[in-house]
């Protein structure tokens, strides 16, 4: 705990807010609270009730109920070997046996996960990311239960469930504001837009159908930037009733998803030009503009960018063919050298496995001299120093998020693949337009028909360079520009 409060105040030193990952769902098998709760279930063969902290695992629940897993402690028998209607199991949302659900019902299971926040609140947290957010009370693990401190019904299908949920986590953060008015909540929805919508409500959310539009619109040219976002966004407000204007977070990796630098490796791959090639210069060239274009599209949009840690220098993860779990998506960041090549921190057979194989061409998206030398040349990377300077340029000018966000049409381009789109600041007579060249080859000759306005600054974000105030300018294959005009 020391080295933790230690760890927090070094970043609070250097202006970094910290936030935690926080799971009220539910907790590890080796939990003392879950210990204690399937002893007594075992030996008293006890029924719910609603002051437990895990939900027991009622054996014909499982009729017709499709992803819902029900484990049984201390035995390897199947579900079909148990007499029905017998309690002697437990709930979890995942198929892995060592996460219990937690009762969520319960007002002492919600006390003390309150409380626990609190806790971490003390030693100085700014906010939590929420796990798991649309699992909290899974209508068929709740079916035919009273829900007295909620509402007088048992809880029927998946739409009272979400609006349970929306109570839940409603009352959850509220608590936690009266104790830190600050703080800041938002979670892990890996669904469709329908759900993100609802929690919406709640709290800011990943925003996966993001995640998937920014792949498709770095490697198709039909695809156009803001009119994609908006679709999505103009849904969140109208059906969340409760919008957040860039309240939702981007990501391009997680640690339940492949890679983003391995998924465009393995697009590349498949394209005729790079069919039969590994690693060589041009390959990954055209990875690394690829790579960083995705990320210009992320730090240039209204929502909040979140990065997955490795992806700052292009670490490679994947769940490779026939694997069932994800340790190639959750490598450790390779911190040091050892015996001529990177040593990731940690002894994790697994891990060491995964690396070894055949089937992983790299580690990150360094030049391969340079591969076994991270730390010494962090600061010469190109991936490295050009999402550097997206995050320095996204908290500079942090009042741009906020402004109406939309298409911008030019016409004289030649060269280069590019895409645009500008904020548009009514009040200060100003707008912000950002031009993206997604070709990876060839730059873009820009020559900008503007009427009624004045090009105060033009700027290379990625490479932090500063252009002369011109109509007519050239943007390097791979990079973005930032525009800022006052409009007459």
């Amino acid at each position: 705990m020391n080295a933790f409060i230690d760890m927090v105040g070094l970043f609070k030193d250097n202006n970094i807010k910290v936030y935690l990952d926080f799971v009220p769902n539910h907790s590890s098998n080796l939990n003392p609270y879950f210990k204690k709760w399937i002893e007594d279930l075992k030996n008293q063969n006890i029924k719910f009730q609603k002051n437990d902290y895990y939900i027991p695992g009622k054996i014909d629940f499982l009729t017709n109920k499709s992803k819902l897993w029900i484990h049984i402690p201390g035995t390897s028998k199947k579900i079909s070997d148990l007499e029905e209607n017998q309690y002697n199991a437990y709930f979890s949302s995942f198929s892995s046996s060592n996460m219990p659900d937690r009762n969520l019902a319960s007002q002492v299971t919600t006390k003390n996960l309150i409380n626990s926040a609190k806790f971490w609140i003390d030693k100085g947290v700014d906010g939590f990311r929420i796990d798991a957010v649309p699992h909290l009370f899974d209508y068929r693990e709740y079916e035919g239960i009273k829900i007295n401190e909620y509402k007088d019904y048992a809880i029927k299908n998946k739409k009272e469930a979400i609006k349970l949920s929306k109570t839940w986590y409603k009352y959850f953060i509220n608590t936690l504001k009266e104790y830190k008015k600050d703080i800041y909540v938002f979670g892990e929805t890996l669904t469709g837009k329908n759900e993100i919508a609802e929690y919406n409500t709640s709290m800011p959310q990943f925003n996966e159908p993001l995640y998937h539009k920014i792949f498709k619109i770095n490697n198709y040219k039909f695809y156009n930037v803001a009119n994609e976002y908006n679709e999505l966004n103009n849904y969140y407000k109208e059906k969340s009733k409760n919008p957040y204007l860039n309240g939702n977070i981007s990501f391009l990796s997680s640690h339940d998803k492949d890679r983003h630098s391995s998924l465009l490796f393995n697009n590349l791959k498949k394209t005729r030009t790079f069919r039969n090639y590994d690693n060589n210069n041009l390959l990954m060239k055209k990875l690394k503009l690829s790579y960083l274009s995705s990320y210009n599209i992320q730090f240039t949009l209204p929502d909040q960018p979140l990065i997955y840690y490795g992806e700052e220098i292009g670490l490679l993860g994947e769940r490779l063919q026939n694997e069932k779990n994800d340790i190639g998506r959750r490598l450790k960041m390779p911190w040091k050298k050892n015996n001529g090549r990177v040593k990731y921190v940690g002894n994790d057979n697994s891990k060491e496995k995964y690396l070894s194989n055949s089937k992983v061409r790299r580690r990150t998206l360094f030049n391969k001299n340079d591969e076994n030398k991270i730390v010494k040349n962090l600061k010469k990377d190109l991936v490295f120093k050009r999402i550097k300077n997206l995050i320095q340029f996204r908290n500079k000018n942090d009042k741009i998020w906020n402004l109406p966000f939309d298409n911008y049409i030019i016409n004289n381009v030649n060269g280069g693949n590019i895409k645009s789109y500008f904020y548009k600041d009514v009040k200060n007579k100003k707008e912000h337009l950002f031009i993206i060249n997604f070709d990876s080859s060839n730059n873009s000759n820009i020559n900008l028909s503007i009427h009624n306005k004045k090009i105060n600054k033009i700027k290379l974000i990625d490479t932090n360079k500063k252009l002369n105030t011109s109509n007519n300018f050239i943007i390097p294959a791979g990079q973005v520009a930032y525009l800022e005009m006052t409009i007459f």
